[in-house]
């Protein structure tokens, strides 16, 4: 991640997913990153306006790939603003990459301080888009992580981080690329440098992955994945409460059932969303 010098493929697919489901007929379904556009290339923002190119797109996102974009968005969407709703003091969006919801929900986040936390070229790229298309960063705080050479907290507590304070870190889209070592390593940062009561989310790959025998996605590699219930115990091992461990068929029934009570269509199997709350000693 030190090394890169260009825009995450796998980011630019993401988003050019959460532009597209913004067009969808159905109000349950339909997706509010209205930002997400300006992060594609001119050529694809032209042409997310045709139905026909979007329903291209989405066949390509075969197999629940686009269904797990809107799930996940809208789960992530609604732990933030929940944050906010609570007065939260601190939420990190760790690896933010085109994450939007600093902008999206500018005008709810009063007195929270939000972390946007990323690698240095990604970090710039973002923030040349946003300031190009005059969107307000007013409200984040970016912390910019060379996340081979750096000390994870140390650069977030230089940037006004209080591990005393309770936090909501979300991990969105990250850890699936990291070697377990890597997850470890962040995971035990968080945990060791959060108050009590903290909440950390994040999605993975729920099957066990070796770190040496990786999957092929886009520009990157599936490194880390474990099965449901081993990843409970592992969290538990590293001192968090399970609060919730959500797979496919409960985000189906979550954020994929049409108005008309009929289901959208069917996320990845392989895919879970994990939500851990920090505990005391």
């Amino acid at each position: 991640m030190s090394e890169q010098k260009n825009v995450s493929e796998t980011a630019e697919t993401a988003a050019l997913l959460r532009a597209i489901a913004c067009y969808e007929t159905d109000g349950n379904i339909r997706g509010n990153d209205d930002i997400a556009k300006y992060f594609l290339s001119e050529e694809k923002r032209n042409k997310i306006t045709n139905e026909i190119y979007r329903n291209a797109v989405k066949a390509i996102a075969r197999n629940g790939l686009y269904e797990y974009i809107i799930a996940r968005t809208a789960y992530f969407d609604d732990l933030f603003v929940h944050a906010l709703g609570e007065n939260i003091p601190q939420i990190v969006l760790l690896g933010a990459g085109y994450d939007s919801r600093i902008y999206r929900y500018n005008g709810s986040i009063g007195n929270t301080k939000v972390f946007e936390v990323d690698a240095p070229f990604t970090q710039e790229n973002k923030l040349s888009i946003l300031k190009s298309n005059e969107i307000n960063t007013d409200k984040a705080i970016y912390v910019s992580v060379d996340f081979e050479k750096d000390n994870l907290m140390e650069c977030m507590i230089n940037s006004g981080y209080c591990p005393l304070r309770k936090t909501l870190h979300i991990w969105e889209g990250v850890c699936f690329y990291l070697t377990p070592g890597a997850v470890e390593e962040t995971l035990t940062a968080l945990i060791s440098n959060s108050a009590p009561q903290s909440v950390i989310s994040f999605d993975y790959v729920n099957i066990h992955i070796s770190g040496d025998i990786g999957i092929r996605r886009k520009d990157e590699s599936v490194l880390f994945g474990m099965d449901k219930l081993e990843m409970e115990d592992y969290l538990e091992t590293l001192n968090c409460r399970i609060l919730q461990n959500m797979d496919f068929n409960e985000m189906n029934r979550l954020y994929l059932t049409c108005e008309t009570g009929e289901i959208f269509g069917k996320v990845k199997t392989t895919l879970n969303i994990i939500k851990v709350e920090t505990e005391a000693g």
